[in-house]
């Protein structure tokens, strides 16, 4: 006997039990309480508190009586049923809700007596021979009194399991047949024959008629039933106090009369506000509809544990229930990073006495709202979990389903309302039942279904506990909730051992998870030379080939030894002119020869160079040299009216030419590995850039790397495409001279037209290219077919599925690359053999590593999502001028030790289980497009400085695949116009051209948060250029877009409503979205599909019903002075019981 089960004797004998606090006190009848029922209430003392505080059957619920009520009228359905009943008219012979349980029965078994004894439960239980018919429009149960069940017998020919797992295969097709609501029965049982002593009893029921409470009540009186006819009785059970139906009629009733208000307002307190949707982590994308389908996964949790679980929570005065719901909590915020969630959890909803031993779909559910914010302690978190459950037993009684109409929240057909999460605890009974003197059984039955996400069941056996974790296989592969639920396990262990910790610290992975993520997965030690610079390595090669061709531009080429030689003159020149470690130089240069030969000429002086791209706005490259404090400017003449006015002394490397070529090519004295290569300029937040410093040892470590995998040799030729403000352009610029391979230098115009692009890879025999996605894009447009042994690597921006597809098909391999500047260049790489693998960035390079970390800094599983941290050789000095910020962005490493540090990408990626990382998106409001890593801020501060604007907001958007915008969003001043025109012609002012949005959209205000901030989320999208402004409701054009806006305006009860607004987005929930198509039908005798109305517009609907005339269709007129519908028939019906 359960718990429950001991609630429900210890009422029958007219005992109370109540609890205070930790203890139970006992009111009895004077010889009532045995010394039995003493022994079994101390033995059951903790499982007796979690009942009662979740609300156990002594429990009242006032307002209207519970009585038997007259069967001359129609029965109606209780909200659960209603929910049932319209998913299986959404969804017709689905097997979803199909109610499975088994027992095994060991012993010499009477298989008619069994059959007669679940006759006698059958004609006990009148909601065991109920249909359901909808005839009048409205749903209403139908008893048949005649229906008698058949028990068939049948011979498996399958060995007898030794254990009691029952094979899948002797119940799968069993279970899934379907029932037809409509016809019945919705109870079938079948007496499975392993052996002649050897039998299982299967019993599948609709769930509309059955709950998990009704198994135990159903196995108690079949045993009882069962031991009378064998022994040649009659089957003696007390009669039933009400049926099923009269607990559905009471409970609509109850529903209409002021009872439920303060419940009501409860709840919609409780969950007022957007609801949070659960967002963990999943295998797949979500589908557009909920399929049902499912799997689980179970853990065993010791005993030992188990008791530390009651022992804790006594400590922390919580139920078992309650601390275990919280480590339920605890891991999906781990795993969603989400701080407010809701789950729901199902209470027997007995609290009537004469409920408790009634057959039917009495379960309710609760949505637990979980505040887990400001990382609490676990015991913190025990004390909020306490307040929300004991706020919700009191508040039980409000059916979940009409919850769920009175709050309405979004329809989404491919998730639960209001919860994605449902957690169930259960003590399992002392003693199984036993029939007569059969050996009884319970048998787990799977049946791979999922009705959320994530269920969670967790049994307590008294030895132990079983925890089955049921999950939805449309969105997570088993591995992910095997992995799943030995997590709970671990947490739990964590969480009652210390109870003080912060949850965001509690262990959560064990000791070979986390070797694995941060050892095992980072295991890319590679020998690197010391001393040596980026222009080490080029001369190095130069000495060994220096007639080897090293760059090709459309005009010019120079062999290593050329280039060695001018780069040496410069380098000489520079130094001249103070050039030496420390020093910044400005490079301002047309992509060309001279370009290469001035940035290995400001290395081997030991400077550093910042280049300055020609095409920036005046105003940027000012503010760079300004803020860089660069001492010198190599330019060209052609380019001085782009440049900022005075300043900076410069060096023009055209009509200087006879001065440096009069230097000597060699120099003493070079730069150490520590000192700065260049500055690389990035989007800042601010609304001004922010230079990154790199060493040069970072940058030896990257092409060493690069020159392994990739790979790179001396018989490569690799065009450039990059501009030198983009700092992959470092290994477009110094690989090729690393290997001994040779550069195709690209000019401006070429590297921004496809065809022309095209053209020069097939002119020039290239072997390689990178490039951006945009890039390669233009280029596939351009109709470039590719070329045999040709290799592409792609970065600077995710690259698209499509785009993955086309190189792949046109390439012999195709690389994706990752990095921000700040870790130098590219730190993790993949090469793509599938168009679908196309967001994986791979793995670290060499002497780099890489971490997925939690807001807390705590390593996250593979699945899970968290930001990239990268350590090792690549991590950069930091931000030029900017140490506050530095120190945000780079920070102690604390799994190497010593002064290593990680830099924080702000990028969200995922490990893959198989250690590959797997690219989701940014953190924050930073994205990078074409290439470019752009800050919205940036762009918004720029915007913001213009006169007619209020407010305004940047977003990247892709509205349709493959078409990402930067798009504005702006609140003009009172009585100002924006045109499209001006907004961009500001921008262009300050900003390059790849930060001006390429669209505007105007709007009267902005939508906020209730907390007040903009809501980036709820921007419209842009469907042309120009404004955007509200609507009015569509009017009705044809006479059936006239009948049901009427129709839908009656039953809404208002008139808030047009022709292109979907019913349940209007106010409208199933069961009303039933009462339309019943009216419809009467009224035109046309149909209307459930799935219509949840996913379609009125016009859309409309245009279905071939309706000529408005007489045709004449609804009903509004203003009815009685309540109408389900609601009006319970009114009378109660009334009339009553006289």
């Amino acid at each position: 006997m359960n718990a429950a089960e001991l609630l429900q004797d210890l009422q029958a004998r007219g005992i109370e039990l109540r609890a205070e606090g930790e203890r139970l006190l006992c009111n009895a009848p004077a010889g009532a309480m045995t010394e039995e029922l003493k022994q079994a209430i101390a033995a059951n003392k903790a499982a007796l508190l979690e009942q009662l505080a979740a609300g156990g059957p002594a429990r009242p619920v006032t307002g209207v009586e519970l009585r038997p009520l007259p069967r001359d009228g129609d029965l109606p359905l209780s909200f659960a049923q209603q929910r049932l009943w319209y998913l299986d008219q959404l969804e017709p012979g689905a097997s979803v809700y199909n109610l499975p349980f088994a027992y095994r029965l060991r012993g010499e078994l009477d298989a008619a007596a069994l059959e007669e004894s679940l006759n006698a439960l059958i004609a006990r239980h009148e909601v065991l021979r109920t249909t359901f018919d909808s005839a009048s429009g409205t749903p209403r149960q139908v008893t048949d009194n005649d229906w008698r069940l058949a028990l068939p017998v049948v011979d498996v020919e399958a060995p007898a399991p030794e254990t009691d797992e029952l094979p899948a295969a002797l119940y799968r097709e069993r279970v899934a047949q379907p029932f037809d609501l409509s016809r019945g029965p919705l109870l079938r049982a079948q007496l499975l024959r392993l052996a002649p002593d050897d039998h299982v009893l299967l019993v599948v029921v609709h769930h509309i008629v059955f709950d998990g409470w009704s198994v135990g009540v159903f196995m108690r009186e079949l045993a009882t039933c069962y031991e009378a006819v064998v022994a040649g009785r009659t089957p003696e059970l007390p009669p039933l106090p009400v049926q099923y139906a009269d607990y559905a009629a009471w409970q609509q009733a109850w529903m209409e009369s002021d009872a439920p208000a303060g419940q009501l307002a409860y709840w919609k307190q409780q969950l007022h506000g957007e609801l949070p949707v659960l967002e963990m982590p999943a295998s797949h994308p979500r589908p557009a509809e909920q399929s049902f389908r499912g799997g689980s996964v179970t853990l065993d949790i010791p005993a030992g544990l188990a008791d530390a679980v009651g022992r804790v929570a006594a400590g922390q005065r919580v139920t078992p229930f309650m601390l275990l719901v919280s480590v339920f909590a605890t891991l999906l915020y781990r795993y969603s990073g989400q701080d407010d969630i809701i789950v729901g959890t199902p209470v027997a909803n007995r609290a009537q006495p004469q409920t408790a031993g009634l057959i039917g779909f009495l379960v309710n559910t609760l949505a637990l709202r979980v505040d887990l914010h400001g990382e609490p302690s676990f015991a913190e978190l025990l004390t909020r979990v306490r307040e929300v459950c004991l706020g919700a037993y009191e508040n039980q009684d409000i059916p979940f389903d009409r919850l769920v109409a009175e709050l309405q929240p979004a329809r989404d057909l491919s998730r639960t309302p209001v919860f994605q999460a449902l957690f169930t605890y259960e003590e399992a009974d002392r003693e199984p039942p036993r029939l007569a003197d059969l050996h009884c059984t319970e048998l787990p039955v799977d049946v791979d279904v999922a009705h959320t996400d994530l269920s969670l069941w967790v049994r307590n056996s008294g030895q132990g506990m079983r925890c089955v974790l049921e999950y939805s296989s449309d969105l997570f592969e088993r591995d992910f909730a095997a992995r799943l639920l030995r997590h709970f396990g671990t947490l739990l262990e964590s969480a009652t051992a210390a109870p003080q910790q912060p949850i965001g610290t509690l262990a959560m992975l064990d000791a070979d998870e986390r070797r694995q993520l941060l050892e095992a997965w980072n295991d890319t030690a590679a020998e690197l030379p010391s001393g040596t610079c980026i222009h080490d390595l080029f001369l190095q090669r130069a000495a060994a080939q220096g007639e080897a061709v090293a760059v090709v531009t459309a005009d010019a080429e120079l062999s290593y030894a050329e280039l060695a030689a001018r780069s040496g003159r410069l380098a000489s020149y520079l130094r001249g002119r103070g050039v030496g470690p420390g020093s910044f130089v400005a490079i301002s240069l047309e992509r060309g020869v001279d370009m290469l030969v001035a940035v290995l000429g400001v290395l081997r002086a030991g400077g550093a160079y910042i280049p300055l791209d020609p095409d920036y706005p005046v105003e940027r490259l000012a503010y760079m040299l300004e803020d860089s404090g660069a001492g010198l400017l190599l330019t060209q003449a052609s380019l001085e009216e782009r440049l900022p006015a005075g300043g900076v002394p410069r060096v023009r490397v055209d009509t200087d030419r006879a001065d440096i070529d009069a230097c000597d090519d060699r120099l003493q004295d070079g730069p150490a590995p520590e000192d700065i290569a260049y500055v690389i300029y990035t989007s800042g937040s601010t609304g001004k850039p922010k230079g990154v410093q790199v060493p040069h040892r970072c940058v030896v470590n990257f092409l060493l790397s690069m020159a392994r995998q990739p790979g790179l040799d001396a018989d490569d030729v690799l065009v450039a495409v990059t501009t030198l403000s983009f700092d992959i352009a470092v290994l477009e610029l110094y690989l090729p001279l690393v290997v001994g391979g040779r550069i195709v230098l690209a000019d401006a115009d070429t590297a921004r037209d496809g065809m022309a692009l095209a053209a020069l890879l097939e002119a020039s025999g290239a072997t390689v290219m990178q490039a951006t996605p945009a890039t390669w894009r233009m280029l596939v447009a351009a109709g470039w077919q590719g070329r045999e042994g040709f290799r592409a690597l792609c970065g600077g921006e995710a690259m698209p599925r499509e785009l993955a597809a086309d190189l792949l098909a046109r390439c012999d391999s195709l690389w994706n690359l990752y990095g921000p500047t700040e870790t130098t260049v590219w730190s993790t790489f993949h090469r793509l053999t599938e168009a679908s693998d196309h967001a994986l960035i791979g793995r670290p390079i060499a002497n780099t590593r890489v971490y997925v970390l939690d807001p807390r800094g705590q390593p996250l599983p593979p699945g899970v999502p968290g930001e990239l941290h990268i350590g090792g050789a690549g991590v950069t000095r930091g931000y030029l001028g900017r140490p506050e910020l530095t120190a945000e962005r780079f920070v102690a490493d604390p799994f190497a030790g010593g002064d290593a540090r990680l830099y924080r990408t702000g990028d969200r990626v995922r490990y893959r289980d198989d250690g590959v990382l797997e690219y989701e998106a940014r953190m924050d409001n930073q994205v990078k497009l074409r290439g470019f890593r752009i800050e919205p801020g940036e762009i918004e501060a720029v915007l913001g400085t213009h006169e007619a604007v209020a407010q305004c907001v940047v977003q990247v958007r892709e509205d349709r695949p493959g078409d990402v915008r930067l798009v504005a969003y702006v609140v003009p001043e009172p009585g100002r116009g924006l045109t499209v025109t001006e907004v961009r012609a500001h921008l262009r002012g300050f900003l390059p051209e790849y930060m001006v949005p390429q669209q505007l959209v105007e709007l009267d205000a902005f939508p906020l948060t209730p907390n007040g901030k903009v809501d980036r989320k709820a921007l419209p999208a842009p469907f042309a250029v120009g404004t955007a402004r509200p609507v009015a409701a569509a009017e009705p054009r044809t006479p059936a877009e006239r009948y049901l806006l009427d129709l839908w305006k009656e039953l809404l009860g208002h008139e808030r409503v047009g022709v292109e607004d979907n019913f349940f987005e209007a106010g409208g929930h199933s069961l009303l979205s039933m009462e339309v198509i019943a009216r419809v039908r009467r009224d035109t005798g046309f149909s209307i599909s459930p799935r219509a109305m949840i996913l379609e517009s009125l016009a859309t609907i409309a245009a279905g019903l071939p309706l000529q005339e408005a007489a045709e269709a004449r609804p009903a007129q509004a203003g009815r002075q009685e309540p109408s519908g389900l609601a009006g028939r319970m009114k009378k019906l109660f009334t009339r019981s009553r006289k």
